[in-house]
């Protein structure tokens, strides 16, 4: 799958959330989940290390990245995959 491709399956997935009434992806209660390394999540045959992630701190440093394009990281990528899946829990309830 190239980049494009999964950008455009990105904007049909938050069109979705739309259309049933998500706008924001709302933290609530929520901050803290488990997570394990990019890594880690990868070598399935040896034990994960978890550690914990933080919703808030995802949110700060994504917000920092929309002020700084230019300080883009794959970790970046790992803070909206763990907000992708709470939007995703937020769609599934």
């Amino acid at each position: 799958m190239t980049v494009a491709e999964l950008e455009v399956c990105l904007r049909i997935l938050f069109d979705h959330a739309r259309s049933v009434g998500l706008e924001r992806v709302e933290l609530g209660d929520l901050d803290l989940y488990w997570t394990i390394s990019s890594a880690d999540s990868l070598t399935i045959y040896q034990e994960p290390k978890p550690s914990i992630g933080s919703f808030v701190d995802d949110e700060s440093e994504l917000k920092k990245l929309l002020d700084d394009p230019s300080r883009a990281s794959a970790v970046d990528l790992d803070r909206v995959a763990h907000l992708l899946k709470l939007l995703s829990h937020l769609l599934a309830s």
